[in-house]
């Protein structure tokens, strides 16, 4: 698999983990540098994932996404 796509899937688990401390874990909170650490792995990410987007690997990692998805409920 390509180490980019490899690094942009552990960013998507590392940023949906801090999403649902955030939503869920009322004595989490956020430093300001924390909150924009997140948000700039978030635009590095999705700047990695427009050179990925149209790659094989790319679809299989979206299918799992939403097998995953799915199989959570």
């Amino acid at each position: 698999m390509q180490p980019d796509l490899v690094a942009l899937a552990r960013t998507f688990v590392d940023l949906q983990q801090a999403r649902h401390e955030a939503d869920y874990d009322l004595a989490r909170r956020f430093t300001r540098r924390e909150a924009l650490n997140l948000a700039n792995r978030a635009d590095r990410a999705m700047t990695a994932w427009r050179g990925l987007r149209k790659t094989a690997q790319a679809d299989t990692f979206l299918a799992g996404l939403l097998a995953f998805g799915n199989l959570q409920g």
